[in-house]
């Protein structure tokens, strides 16, 4: 990295949506509701029971969630993945050929959805899987490639005539 260009900074960060783990809510509102239903009858060990699951599931989907965490810098994208093995891919800004969307009806429904970025000379792609606002987050990072394809053209024409 050249000492003339600038820092490094954060445009956008987030985590897949609580809201992405679709599995993981319905059995948490299930078996709420089954707790309701035990509680009502006389059963309170099985109503215990029922909030227990529900509880665990919530706690899964939230882990499940934080164990992915995404950024787009005004040089790079980053996806970062897992709590005890970690796993992190990067592209360069300057490096990506290809920027995808990608929402099922179920997603758009719920306003999430998946943005992927292609590097330009092949290899691992980076996916931001479960975000809120996808759109807004694909033209970030639109807008981000744009000024880092603008400022390396300027490098080099500062090395060129320099």
């Amino acid at each position: 990295m050249s000492p003339e260009r600038a820092e490094e900074a954060t445009l956008w960060a987030g985590r897949p949506a609580f809201r992405s783990r679709p599995l993981e809510m319905s059995g948490a509102c299930l078996m709420s509701a089954c707790a309701g239903v035990a509680l009502a009858g006389g059963h309170p060990r099985i109503a215990a029971y029922c909030l227990g699951t529900a509880l665990f599931c919530l706690l899964v989907a939230q882990l499940r969630r934080l164990a992915r965490s995404y950024r787009v810098t005004t040089q790079r994208v980053v996806q970062r993945a897992g709590f005890l093995a970690r796993r992190v891919v990067e592209i360069e800004l300057r490096e990506t050929r290809d920027l995808t969307l990608s929402q099922s009806l179920a997603q758009r429904l719920l306003g999430i959805g998946t943005v992927g970025v292609s590097p330009a000379a092949g290899g691992e792609r980076v996916s931001f899987a479960g975000i809120a606002d996808p759109e807004a987050v694909k033209e970030t990072i639109r807008r981000a490639r744009l000024a880092a394809g603008a400022s390396a053209a300027s490098e080099a024409q500062g090395a060129a005539h320099g």
